[in-house]
């Protein structure tokens, strides 16, 4: 079975005056490039089987408004705290949890744990032919995993596409 991962950054945030980093939420920006995505995807992908998204606010905002275009409602992803500025490491326990049979997964969550996630998935080498360093705000990477999710390691990763706001 070939599966993809579709590894999202949340959308660009602001500050709110008082509020913590966790609870920073989209800017205009950030909201119009999430849309503008969310229907990119809807158009050109298939939606994915299972999502998982930082409980942050800025990522259940970017998780949210993808997924709305795609006919996928709130209940229906799965928000951990675990995932807000989680480590390689703590992704891919994350991701080891996922049913084998489930064939697209679609991470949302934030830096530099994604870039880092990437760089593991594509390999030293093919992670540097790959313009994804600086991983911008709601840029969406596509990759095909040779592994069932419990085995992601380095390099088990092929890049299918990178779409950037």
């Amino acid at each position: 079975m070939s599966r993809e991962l579709l590894i999202l950054r949340h959308g660009e945030s602001g500050m709110k005056s008082g509020a913590s980093d966790f609870q920073r939420v989209l800017n205009d920006r950030g909201v119009q490039s999430v849309q503008e995505l969310g229907a990119w995807m809807a158009e050109h992908l298939d939606a994915p089987d299972r999502v998982l998204s930082s409980s942050a606010l800025r990522a259940c905002q970017t998780a949210v408004g993808v997924c709305s275009s795609m006919g996928i409602v709130e209940s229906e992803i799965t928000f951990l705290e675990e995932l807000y500025l989680a480590s390689t490491e703590i992704i891919c326990k994350v991701l080891s949890g996922v049913p084998s049979n489930t064939q697209r997964v679609l991470l949302v969550g934030h830096n530099p744990g994604l870039e880092d996630l990437i760089e593991l998935l594509l390999g030293k080498t093919g992670a540097r032919t790959v313009p994804v360093t600086g991983l911008s705000p709601a840029t969406l990477v596509q990759i095909a995993i040779n592994t069932d999710w419990a085995g992601m390691g380095e390099g088990c990763g092929e890049l299918m596409q990178v779409r950037r706001p």
